[in-house]
């Protein structure tokens, strides 16, 4: 899976996620040493409105590390400063 977001602990933002009607991307977290995912990850599932704000729709976390993106539009994931040095993929 190429990485998305790299590992890091800074805020981050991936590129643009574009999503077709009948599309789909997993999205996942992984750790510095694998994928183990850390206590205390997490990324913010944003979808790009009209007026070209991202709104969160869903969270990635420790109990939660990977979601299907199945909805037709323009997304990204971001990653907030954290302790925890994590990164995302995108198979």
């Amino acid at each position: 899976m190429p990485a998305i977001v790299a590992i890091g602990t800074t805020q981050a933002d991936s590129a643009d996620i574009v999503i077709p009607a009948g599309g789909k991307a997993t999205l996942s977290l992984f750790g510095a040493t694998g994928p183990s995912v850390p206590q205390g990850a997490l990324a913010l599932i944003q979808r790009k409105a009209s007026n070209n704000a991202y709104i969160t729709e869903q969270v990635l976390t420790t109990m939660t590390s990977s979601l299907v993106l199945d909805a037709e539009g323009t997304w990204r994931v971001r990653r907030e400063a954290n302790p925890v040095a994590f990164g995302v993929d995108q198979n």
